[in-house]
């Protein structure tokens, strides 16, 4: 679930949350990910870092957090912690109002402190595992999970399910493509999502469910879509209309978005790695191996190929 609409101008807005200034991995984590716009990418994240001390006994500090999107937490130092009830119940608070909560590491204890994650699966470290469900028996404790997200809760108990889940999350608030972009840099295989469309909210609710079900058609129809007639054509829209009501309902091109679609397609096979490069481009739709090549290394900044090499399923069985 995402919070944000990554159709408009507004940057989503991320805190993260700290136990004091001192810099920990997954403090670093966050900031690579959410702070460094790495895949420089427009509108992207508006990132700041508070401790809990301010949160707690600053109002104006405090009221922030209710202004941001997402709170992450990083690693906590939970001896030291235990008795912050004031922390616990502004997590609880900021939870009810709609935020959407992300642990790493150690933080993970700290929200089940808080009793948001009773009743949920929740990834963990296998060495911790044993200690977390005799001291939360209500949580549903599961170590041979990379990361998970229920009800809005996000939580990653390593460095590199940080770094994953937080792919995860930047496919959700933006698109794809650009999470790949992201993985890419960071040596990190993306995970593929199926999102759906988000609207605008400027939509218009006339000609939006014919539009849907023309994009519905679509993604299970890529490799017989030969001109964008065929999807006007599917809404019972001219072409012009189609193109128009289109861009005003999800800021986009129906050609960007087509090609956005046909390039997470190809994704998942060049990481499955069972399909040679001209059978990728006749299966997601682009054609001919040329035209795949040029759209895949015009929009991912590298060829097919080299994609393959480094995200392939052999590479990450052998992580």
């Amino acid at each position: 679930m995402s919070n944000f609409d990554p159709y408009t101008s507004r940057r989503p807005s991320i805190t993260f949350l700290s136990y004091n200034e001192k810099p920990s991995f997954s403090l670093g984590c966050a900031h690579e990910l959410f702070t460094n716009n790495i895949a420089n990418v427009a509108n992207w994240y508006d990132s700041d870092v508070q401790l809990w001390t301010s949160c707690i006994s600053n109002a104006s500090a405090k009221q922030r957090l209710f202004e941001r999107d997402s709170v992450l937490i990083s690693d906590a130092i939970l001896p030291l912690c235990v008795e912050e009830q004031p922390l616990l119940e502004l997590i609880i608070d900021l939870y009810q109002s709609g935020k959407r909560l992300i642990a790493f590491g150690t933080g993970i204890d700290l929200l089940a402190k808080t009793g948001l994650l009773d009743g949920k699966t929740v990834a963990t470290d296998p060495r911790y595992i044993d200690e977390q469900l005799e001291q939360y028996p209500a949580v549903n404790f599961n170590a041979e999970m990379l990361f998970s997200g229920e009800d809005n809760i996000y939580c990653a108990p390593s460095s590199v399910a940080a770094l994953k889940l937080g792919i995860h999350l930047i496919s959700l608030d933006f698109d794809q493509v650009t999470a790949t972009k992201v993985a890419k840099i960071l040596s990190v295989p993306a995970i593929q999502l199926k999102n759906p469309p988000k609207l605008t909210k400027s939509s218009n609710a006339k000609g939006i469910k014919r539009l849907l079900l023309a994009m519905e058609w679509a993604e299970k129809n890529l490799s017989k879509i030969d001109s964008l007639d065929q999807l006007a054509n599917k809404a019972f829209m001219s072409r012009r209309s189609f193109d128009r009501q289109f861009r005003a309902s999800f800021n986009q091109s129906p050609k960007e978005w087509l090609t956005a679609k046909r390039l997470s397609l190809a994704i998942s096979y060049l990481e499955g790695g069972e399909l040679c490069i001209e059978e990728i481009a006749g299966v997601s739709g682009f054609g001919s191996a040329v035209n795949f090549r040029n759209n895949f290394r015009n929009n991912m900044g590298i060829s097919p190929t080299e994609y393959r090499s480094t995200f392939s399923s052999q590479m990450v069985k052998s992580a």
